[in-house]
């Protein structure tokens, strides 16, 4: 049960998988990021696949390939493990295509890769200057287009939900390009941002066997790369007819790559005070006023037991992506979303102490502005 996802707009290509593995029995009292509560209690009683951990999906295997996998744990490692000693053996830093393609055609997919599914990213290197992305996906993915995002392909449990939410009418506004890099991971982030949010709400995603949090990779214009020391807000809102006021955030998961495991900081806010000092909106939860839990996400590779954690999970981004729950008018949920990395916005978390979070007013009125179209 899984969703693995690429998206593709203007030849820039966008890499998302889930991090949630389910199998028949499930892990007892199992907690998300999204939520400090076991979710077992709200599972349906024919959900045959139950969650039971989270883990990654996505290997940049060459700064030219990434690798993203989806299905039956024993099948994606036993892949993963064969094509990752594949290309170590190679010593540039880039793949390929042929070499790519020698991999494919000597690997036994039809009797070790039956139940699951796999797609590839690859960075063509044309020339000095031209860069071409190919995606290469075993034959049962989806693939549609949206406005917004371009070719859309999919697979997994999570597909029909997915594509309800990445194809609703909408409207995005970037400070860039519509052809720059920056907006193509502010787009998707924005997206990752909105499905964090209504699972935080309405555990969706989660009865349907995938969610649980995203791992995404991008191209830099250099290399593929995990989006890394990133925080997602999550907040909830109403709409009173004139705007949607100041953020009432709730969850904050931040996510951090140490030794290619990946650790997300997950924050429920329970109360918070917020002040309105010249141009900047504070707000401050002290301890006691939130928990703070530790979610591990290793490779499958790899034993869960981690034996070197870190022993302060204290941290400051402005790599921030912020999702909505909002009523609006006749009680319609909108879920908005944008995501800036610059001053705009600071999260600060200081362990055992408190959160800080500063919006600059006048970025929160032009947020207010934009969601009001949309409501």
């Amino acid at each position: 049960m899984t969703l693995i996802a690429c998206t593709v707009k203007n030849e820039i290509p966008f890499m998302i998988s889930d991090l949630l593995f389910s199998n028949m029995i499930g892990r007892e009292n199992m907690q998300v990021p999204t939520n400090n509560f076991s979710i077992n209690k709200f599972y349906p009683e024919n959900l045959v696949y139950k969650p039971m951990d989270l883990m990654q999906k996505i290997y940049i295997l060459k700064k030219n390939l990434c690798l993203v996998l989806g299905g039956f744990k024993n099948e994606m490692t036993d892949l993963l493990i064969e094509f990752r000693k594949y290309t170590n053996e190679i010593e540039e830093a880039n793949i390929s295509e042929d070499e790519v393609v020698t991999f494919l055609k000597s690997y036994d997919f039809k009797n070790r890769f039956q139940k699951s599914s796999f797609g590839l990213l690859f960075i063509d290197f044309i020339s000095e200057t031209i860069r071409a992305a190919k995606l290469l996906t075993s034959a049962d993915w989806d693939l549609t287009q949206a406005e917004i995002f371009g070719d859309i392909h999919v697979w997994g449990s999570g597909t029909e939900t997915f594509l309800k939410v990445i194809t609703h009418p909408g409207t995005f506004k970037s400070a860039f390009e519509e052809d720059n890099v920056l907006t193509i991971f502010q787009k998707n982030t924005c997206l990752i941002a909105q499905i964090l949010a209504r699972e935080k709400v309405t555990l969706q995603t989660l009865l349907e066997g995938w969610g649980g949090g995203f791992e995404t990779v991008y191209y830099n214009k250099d290399s593929l790369e995990k989006a890394d020391d990133i925080a997602y807000i999550i907040n909830h809102g109403e709409f009173d007819g004139v705007d949607i006021g100041i953020p009432k955030p709730k969850v904050i998961l931040y996510h951090k790559y140490i030794n290619d495991v990946l650790y997300i900081t997950a924050l429920e806010i329970y109360r918070h005070e917020t002040y309105v000092i010249d141009n900047d909106i504070i707000m401050v939860a002290d301890v006691g006023n939130y928990s703070a839990n530790l979610h591990i996400v290793p490779s499958i590779e790899t034993s869960k037991e981690i034996n070197k954690l870190p022993t302060d999970f204290s941290f400051e981004t402005i790599k921030i992506a912020m999702g909505y729950f909002i009523i609006g008018k006749e009680n319609i949920p909108y879920y908005p979303a944008y995501f800036t990395h610059h001053s705009e916005i600071t999260v600060k978390f200081e362990y055992d102490k408190r959160i800080e979070i500063i919006v600059k007013k006048d970025f929160n009125d032009e947020i207010n502005t934009a969601a009001k179209m949309n409501m």
